[in-house]
């Protein structure tokens, strides 16, 4: 029996349909817009309108019909005075471009529905989390093709305060317990250290150190956002540095960029580590497990999809040995 095959060759191109043998022989091959222009062309019999409707040039549609009646081996058309009009056998192909055109829509329609039966859910992230948290989604969404995770950064903390007021997000993610509102729950994701890290390259003889006199000349870059962790480490530093010179800078990555190109120490959170430990070295860490917090909406219609976001082992993938040895210290 023989069969239609619909692929595309390319999106430039167009997209063919083949007539295949029992025996996988091409018999012949036309395409669509071939089908989109005759179809356009036997309900209006104007070529003008044709190529409108088409968006082609009136000689791009002249050449559909042409190349479309050759293939046929037959006349799909007449000219009489200054009319067109079909032949029998234009009518008859057209009957048939009609039921094809038909289920080609058919399809469309049913992949649009498909597409409208996603969950999303809305999700606030901090900006200086985007690097673990891209890689959770990415791959979150690569596992659940049902769902669509619409995704939001945020860059300062009285930002973050104000979303879970107004109840903006499905989901927030947070380096901070917030005081929870009767409208949310609390996940903990898991834990984390601070590191004070160095270059390799730039600092080959420094390594883990507990006396930081010898950091007196070097310039420290510190996160923003995360309070407690660059409270402790000042404290930490003044210990050994009557006036250490610190610089906050409000991205992780900006940090990690200056420390490997031998601008001075910085401090970066574990999770961060592991894609670049080829490059740093750690001096210190902060002894005390830090978490990142996960505000869930109340009553929201995608609770079950969310707790499959939730379950997601985001720090093991984004921290890997690194944590585990640093939590066993």
């Amino acid at each position: 029996m023989n069969r239609f095959v619909v692929f595309n060759i390319a999106e430039v191109i167009d997209t063919y349909v083949k007539w295949i043998d029992d025996n996988g022989v091409i018999k012949l091959m036309f395409t669509l817009k071939q089908m989109e222009v005759f179809d356009t062309f036997a309900k209006t019999l104007s070529i003008t309108e044709a190529a409108n409707k088409c968006y082609i040039s009136v000689p791009g549609a002249w050449k559909h019909l042409d190349n479309l009646q050759k293939l046929c081996n037959t006349a799909l058309y007449q000219k009489e005075g200054k009319y067109m009009h079909l032949t029998a056998e234009g009518k008859s192909l057209h009957a048939q471009i009609i039921r094809l055109l038909e289920q080609k829509q058919n399809i469309a329609d049913y992949i649009y529905e498909l597409q409208q039966k996603k969950e999303v859910i809305k999700v606030a992230i901090p900006e200086n989390l985007a690097e673990i948290f891209l890689g959770m989604i990415s791959a979150f969404k690569s596992k659940y093709l049902g769902i669509e995770v619409s995704m939001t950064l945020i860059g300062s903390l009285d930002e973050m305060q104000k979303a879970i007021k107004e109840k903006q997000y499905d989901v927030i993610f947070t380096l901070y317990p917030f005081i929870s509102q009767g409208d949310y729950s609390v996940t903990t994701l898991g834990s984390y250290k601070m590191l004070l890290c160095s270059s390799k390259v730039h600092f080959p003889r420094v390594n883990a150190i507990q006396d930081l006199s010898s950091l007196t000349s070097t310039r420290i870059f510190m996160p923003q956002y995360f309070y407690a962790t660059t409270s402790y480490f000042i404290k930490y530093l003044e210990a050994f540095i009557s006036a250490p010179d610190i610089e906050y800078l409000d991205k992780v990555t900006t940090i990690k960029k200056f420390i490997d190109h031998g601008m001075g120490h910085g401090v970066i959170p574990s999770f961060c580590f592991s894609s670049c430990n080829d490059t740093l070295q750690i001096l210190h860490n902060y002894n005390k497990p830090q978490s990142i917090y996960a505000y869930t909406l109340q009553g929201t219609r995608n609770n079950n999809v969310i707790k499959e976001l939730l379950n997601y082992d985001l720090l093991a993938e984004a921290s890997g040995e690194i944590l585990d040895t640093l939590l066993s210290d």
